[in-house]
């Protein structure tokens, strides 16, 4: 594929996506979406979040592939992903959104359970919140004015971005008080990536363990050094750790990354 040498991190999957389009970028929910799959899928939902000039798109989710095209489709559009799940409570969230500046937001089936009580809990401070619903909106009245994706306005390449640019923006615990949005900028996510090209040999034959949660810092590892070897994400449901060398086993698994602690659990059960 011929194209002019991309900005950002959406670059990292460009690069996987050169290396091996009908490959698997990501594997959840025993869904499969290859690199091309993917990546039109992004440029599709990208234009409409083009459209509605978000700056900044949280991404309400599961370990879903809406959740992995969404953060996919934020990047494609310019904007920083603010990545948030659905079993944090409604007010969490509400407050996240609305010290981001998110004026979008992209749901899977499961996020969009819980916008009602996002729009109870956020009120009038996320009244300029429009969402995008691949998989369906909420039962009942739509809380929040809906976006559509037309193919008509698809983007047809990434926007550009500045390496000052947010890329994420991921909150703290707020085990300390409230949780604290830290800005993760494209220039950060670019250094990063390139020491771990220089240290590790991954290719579009690996495939890396999804094991940490979306708004999780390390999830980018796992997500992105993937991607930019061509290689397969791999989404670990938590039912996975009954018996994890099986899991790994069974799935083809040669990156693991995890905390300590996911290891211990596996020895504790005699694994």
């Amino acid at each position: 594929m011929n194209r002019p040498a991309p900005s950002g991190l959406y670059a990292r999957f460009l690069r996987g996506l050169d290396r091996s389009p009908d490959g698997t970028a990501v594997q959840a929910a025993g869904l499969r979406l290859t690199y091309r799959q993917a990546h039109e899928q992004a440029l599709l939902w990208a234009g409409a979040l083009a459209g509605r000039a978000a700056r900044t798109v949280g991404v309400l989710a599961g370990k879903s592939p809406t959740a992995y095209a969404g953060v996919l489709a934020a990047l494609c559009a310019g904007a920083a992903v603010v990545p948030l799940r659905p079993d944090f409570p409604a007010a969490r969230n509400s407050r996240m959104l609305t010290a981001s500046g998110a004026t979008a937001l992209v749901v899977d089936e499961e996020g969009a359970k819980t916008l009602g009580a996002l729009a109870e809990a956020g009120g009038d401070a996320l009244a300029g919140l429009h969402v995008l619903a691949p998989d369906g909106g909420p039962d009942g009245p739509a809380p929040f004015p809906a976006l559509s994706a037309d193919p008509a306005r698809a983007l047809r390449e990434p926007r550009e971005v500045a390496p000052e640019d947010a890329a994420f923006i991921l909150f703290t615990s707020g085990s300390t008080g409230r949780p604290k949005g830290v800005v993760v900028t494209h220039g950060n996510t670019d250094h990063y990536f390139r020491l771990l090209d220089e240290r590790y040999d991954f290719t579009p034959d690996d495939t890396f363990s999804q094991a940490f949660d979306l708004n999780f810092d390390c999830a980018l590892f796992d997500l992105f050094c993937a991607w930019g070897a061509g290689a397969t994400a791999l989404a670990v449901p938590p039912a996975a750790y009954r018996d994890l060398p099986g899991f790994l086993a069974e799935h083809g698994v040669t990156v693991w990354f995890s905390t300590p602690s996911a290891i211990d659990l596996v020895r504790r059960m005699g694994a």
